[in-house]
């Protein structure tokens, strides 16, 4: 062998081991129903424990792959085909400025929610147009 195809081997090596390493590459998902354009996301919420059987509560597995999203910087969250429940929610608190006639001040009021998807996040699901499939639902549910 040259030195230049050695070379040449040496730098495609180390270019293949580092994309094995490389947590940022995203995946391309396969989908059930076809669609326009590509899946492609780093955050399934199977991989994060949810399952779409009855009576599972998925609010952790849920939150759990939105925060690994927005934590990352960001992304696509996708939810393959099925029915997931959600039987728990969680207590949030926020501050907001209250006005009572001439009075101004702070308070504390908490809200009930279920997920909290950060604005660097976005949700995808797998489904087919209920129009073309002869009006029925079929899908992430």
């Amino acid at each position: 062998m040259t030195k230049k195809a050695i070379l040449l081997s040496a730098v495609l090596f180390l270019f293949l081991a580092s994309c094995q390493n490389n947590r940022d590459m995203t995946r391309a998902i396969s989908t059930i129903f076809p669609t326009k354009d590509w899946v492609i996301s780093d955050f399934i919420v199977t991989d994060f424990g949810a399952r779409a059987e009855p009576g599972f509560d998925n609010r952790e597995a849920f939150q759990a792959a939105i925060d690994a999203a927005h934590y990352a910087g960001g992304g696509v969250v996708f939810i393959p085909a099925g029915n997931y429940e959600f039987h728990s929610t969680r207590i949030g608190t926020v501050n907001a400025r209250v006005r009572q006639g001439e009075l101004d001040f702070n308070q504390q009021f908490e809200y009930q929610y279920t997920l909290r998807v950060h604005q660097s996040v976005q949700l995808r699901g797998d489904w087919i147009d209920p129009l073309t499939n002869g009006g029925k639902v079929q899908g992430t549910f």
